[in-house]
């Protein structure tokens, strides 16, 4: 039986997602979505899944609401598991009630699951918190975009009390007449207010001011929505418990290219200390299938990247190879991601060089091999290393269509010379700097970023081009 979810996706960032959330975009079957969803989770869908966005930005919807009803009743007839996925929370201001009313009434089962308001998110991620003991006793949530465009919902007379907090969504175009209806009001004019837009996300800006002098403030330091606006004590506590402005890399882009589909480790690590990072994936790997060779015959099995782990291990699945074959095998790996893979099979690596360096890894190779018999598992392209017996082609890392809106990026990290020159084709984006890891990707940024400052990474480790960030942004 078919079932919509209408799913809240919280304040914007994809790390206030909750569990249930997530569970149920990487299940469904069809995924609508509004413009506030961070774009990283369609990442998270199942290869099959319809994705369909549907904007809701004010003044702009690509779907009328009435429209917007009709289509889930529509992809309730054809799909199991529909994920309705709206910004904030289902039903704060979010016509969540319309759209599960509309369902109810056609006898279309469904769910809600609720997700954090940015009338509470937003304004912790700006470091102020909507209730404080002795400064805010309670809130006051209003939405500031209506029907007829006016504010003839609001009783400004009853926003006068300042042990209060006052939260408007949806308030860029109506900041003037709040503010004019509070002073109208009588309410002080040095209350403090405070205006964030992107609330959450890498792009958030905080301004802060007093209601006499907001819009002076906001014109000459305009913001973009969505905006929240704050009215309260509480702004004040916002010096001491700003977390999320002050992590080092806040406001900083961020590109990383990746072969394959799966999350980079850069871009996680990037992301959590505040960078606004982009994830272009240059490479696709496709997986050989054809015959092994006897593997008791080698003493060094020798792995490059995890994707020749895979490669390995998905063609001795495939083929019903017992692994105890392998027991008299010694696992080499090159970098700590690839070891991290070869774990995933119950295996430990034996031995992993700690130089990136060609030159000095190769030398650290031959003294540890010792002329022992070896195999290296590897892509289609040619290696720089040595010393090894054989090598066999296990998997294929082919070009992916390349495109990017944007043009400049405050940092790019390659860990590959493929991804710099694939990148370089495709796009005509400038970087401030560029991270690399080894001499040979080091070369190829030369040869197309010329002008552009590196820093290379002397170690296998990808947390190190993030570490490299953080100290240059010091």
């Amino acid at each position: 039986m078919s079932k919509v979810y209408l799913v809240g996706a919280g304040c914007g960032s994809l790390d206030l997602y909750t569990v249930k959330a997530l569970e149920l975009i990487q299940n469904a079957d069809c995924l609508i979505y509004d413009r506030l969803v961070d774009p990283q989770v369609l990442t998270y869908t199942k290869p099959d899944c319809e994705q369909i966005y549907v904007g809701k930005q004010a003044g702009n919807h690509t779907l009328r609401q009435e429209e917007m009803n009709a289509l889930l009743v529509e992809k309730a007839k054809v799909y199991e598991m529909v994920v309705r996925l709206k910004g904030g929370d289902v039903y704060v201001f979010g016509r969540g009630g319309e759209e599960g009313l509309y369902l109810k009434d056609h006898g279309i089962d469904f769910e809600v699951v609720p997700g954090i308001s940015s009338a509470i998110a937003g304004l912790a991620y700006a470091g102020i918190p909507i209730t404080h003991r002795g400064i805010s006793q309670g809130f006051h949530v209003y939405t500031a975009h209506s029907k007829d465009n006016t504010l003839s919902h609001m009783d400004f007379k009853t926003m006068l009390p300042d042990d209060q907090t006052y939260v408007f969504l949806m308030g860029l175009s109506q900041l003037p007449r709040i503010v004019e209806g509070l002073l109208t009001a009588g309410k002080a004019s040095d209350t403090p207010i405070a205006l964030i837009s992107h609330a959450s996300l890498p792009a958030q800006k905080t301004l802060v001011s007093t209601l006499a002098q907001v819009i002076a403030d906001f014109n000459e330091h305009p913001l973009t929505s969505p905006l929240l606006i704050v009215v309260g004590k509480v702004v004040h506590l916002r010096e001491k418990l700003n977390f999320f402005e002050n992590k080092p890399l806040f406001g900083r882009s961020v590109l990383v290219t990746k072969i394959g589909e799966e999350p980079s480790i850069i871009s996680l690590t990037a992301r959590e200390n505040g960078a606004a990072v982009k994830e272009i994936q240059t490479g696709t790997i496709t997986y050989m299938d054809q015959p092994l060779p006897d593997l008791k015959q080698y003493q060094w099995l020798i792995f490059t990247s995890r994707h020749g782990v895979h490669g390995l291990f998905k063609q001795l699945k495939k083929q019903k190879v017992d692994l105890r074959q392998l027991a008299g095998c010694k696992m080499m790996t090159i970098g700590q991601k690839t070891s991290d893979a070869l774990w995933e099979y119950g295996f430990c690596s034996d031995w992993m060089p700690q130089s990136a360096n060609s030159l000095a890894m190769n030398q650290e190779i031959n003294e540890q091999l010792q002329g022992s018999h070896s195999l290296l598992l590897k892509g289609n392209h040619p290696t720089s290393l040595k010393g090894f017996t054989d090598q066999l082609q296990v998997y294929t890392n082919t070009v992916t269509a390349i495109e990017s809106e944007e043009t400049h990026y405050d940092y790019g990290c390659f860990s590959c010379a493929s991804s710099v020159q694939r990148l370089h084709a495709a796009t005509s984006i400038r970087f401030d700097c560029i991270i690399s890891i080894g001499p040979k990707t080091s070369e190829a940024i030369r040869q197309c970023y010329p002008n552009t400052p590196i820093i290379e990474v002397w170690t296998t480790t990808k947390q190190a081009m993030v570490q490299a960030m953080l100290e240059d942004a010091q």
